[in-house]
């Protein structure tokens, strides 16, 4: 009996290590390729010469669409979870990896907008990455929002 335990926690940890290597070296680099892709273009086709305007288009692209999703997400999730949606796996496959390409794109929307807004607005300057750090630093050693919840009252 303690050997079988043995061999299937042998299989467990084989099969995790398996998974994190896949994660890793596989997923991970397929989501880079992605977004370098995605903010590549953007880069050249969103108003290459005005960051003014690339930026707050692509902020209002994706805090939009990331906002749209989660309003539909429980819509989309109750008719693909539905009773019928047994018959519909290809159009729920279909659905969801166009779901995660769309909320991918909306991702990188929102990062680069930020991003190239903070470049725009305050430099690449020492002052403006010590400000950025200084500012987001407190929410690393507490909940998210506290500090400035704290600093307004």
């Amino acid at each position: 009996m303690a050997n079988m335990r043995a061999v299937q926690s042998l299989n467990t940890y084989a099969w995790l290590a398996l998974d994190n290597i896949w994660a890793i070296f596989v997923i991970g680099v397929l989501v880079v390729f992605y977004w370098r892709g995605t903010w590549e273009l953007l880069d050249y086709n969103l108003y290459p010469d005005d960051g003014a305007k690339s930026t707050w288009i692509c902020v209002a692209i994706g805090n939009g669409g990331l906002f749209f999703a989660a309003m539909l997400q429980e819509t989309f999730n109750k008719h693909m979870t539905s009773k019928n949606a047994t018959s519909k796996w290809i159009l729920w496959f279909f659905f969801n990896h166009l779901f995660s390409y769309v909320m991918g794109f909306f991702s990188v929307c929102h990062w680069r907008g930020i991003w190239h807004g903070l470049n725009h607005y305050t430099g690449k300057t020492d002052e403006s990455y010590i400000y950025s750090l200084i500012v987001v630093l407190p929410n690393c050693v507490t909940r998210p929002g506290a500090v400035y919840y704290c600093l307004w009252w």
